[in-house]
């Protein structure tokens, strides 16, 4: 069950989720209650859990998806459904590349910050209004509702979440990468030159760009405020 929320403190959910390199351990997270009026001087100065999950949560910008609850995560020890979207953005963003730590290099870290960084963080923090707000506390929801533009302005980042691959996404994700970081050109050097591709190739293209700009991320009302 869900502890409750002190709204005189604006006091959020953050999600913590529990990284993994193996795509086929079930999804496990946990919830932590930090306040978003917590001063920043004080925090930096803090090292408990609420204190990094606050300074280090990332929101999450997506789609609910079918309004089907057969997707599951583990949240504090207990099954919890949520769509099949969500459930997949979950499997994507628990996947490390790095290795999990050895326990006895735990304790090396205290001394040396760097070693944390050659591998896996045992948790990432996210907010996820689905799984951070009540959704059966119709209260709750209007009163996170509200503090909507504090969390996402709050987040050290947003990450969008348009689906998962599907019509060439990777295609029209490459285009767009090569669109938005121009080549640059030092004095003397010649111009940088791209092969043309074939029609076969453009077309294949456009359609890719096409279907991943209908997605129904991009129909959201709220994506303005959050990205």
């Amino acid at each position: 069950e869900y502890e409750p929320l002190d709204p005189s403190k604006s006091e959020i959910r953050v999600l913590a989720l529990t990284t993994t390199s193996n795509k086929a351990d079930p999804i496990r997270c946990s919830l932590i209650r930090v306040s978003l009026d917590s001063d920043k001087t004080s925090l930096a100065r803090d090292r408990s859990q609420a204190s990094t999950a606050l300074q280090s949560f990332t929101a999450l910008s997506y789609t609910w998806g079918e309004p089907k609850f057969d997707g599951r995560i583990i949240l504090d020890g207990s099954v919890l459904g949520i769509t099949k979207n969500l459930e997949a953005a979950l499997q994507q963003l628990r996947i490390s590349n790095k290795p999990a730590m050895p326990p006895h290099m735990v304790a090396l870290q205290a001394r040396n910050p760097h070693i944390a960084k050659a591998f896996q963080p045992p948790v990432t923090y996210w907010w996820i209004d689905a799984v951070c707000i009540n959704q059966a506390d119709v209260d709750e929801r209007n009163s996170q509702v509200s503090l909507m533009r504090r969390i996402y302005k709050r987040a050290s980042n947003v990450r969008i979440w348009l689906g998962e691959e599907a019509d060439d996404s990777n295609m029209a994700i490459d285009v767009i990468n090569q669109i938005s970081k121009p080549p640059t050109r030092g004095p003397g050097e010649a111009p940088t030159t791209y092969p043309t591709a074939d029609e076969q190739t453009k077309l294949r293209t456009w359609k890719a760009l096409r279907a991943l700009f209908q997605r129904p991320w991009w129909e959201r009302a709220w994506i303005r405020q959050e990205v």
